[in-house]
């Protein structure tokens, strides 16, 4: 009887103590290591910077294919 009981703890309540203990180790270190002091300021500080970057070399291209296009419309009429 006495080590039925052993089995039972062991199967039902020690395992998957084990099993949680891991995983939630696993999560701990993998939220700190994405979620760091420089992680975070590299958030905060490079998507400003890329969307606007992108944003202005969006615009700059409309302008300047824009005003090919109406010069060469106006090329062709003439």
């Amino acid at each position: 009887k006495y080590i039925n009981k052993i089995y039972y703890f062991l199967i039902y309540l020690y395992i998957p103590i084990l099993i949680y203990l891991k995983i939630y180790i696993y999560l701990t270190i993998m939220f700190e290591y994405i979620f760091n002091k420089k992680n975070s300021c590299r958030l905060l500080f490079y998507t400003p910077i890329v969307f606007c970057s992108s944003l202005v070399g969006s615009i700059a291209y409309d302008y300047i294919t824009y005003d090919n296009i109406k010069y060469d419309n106006i090329k062709k009429k003439d």
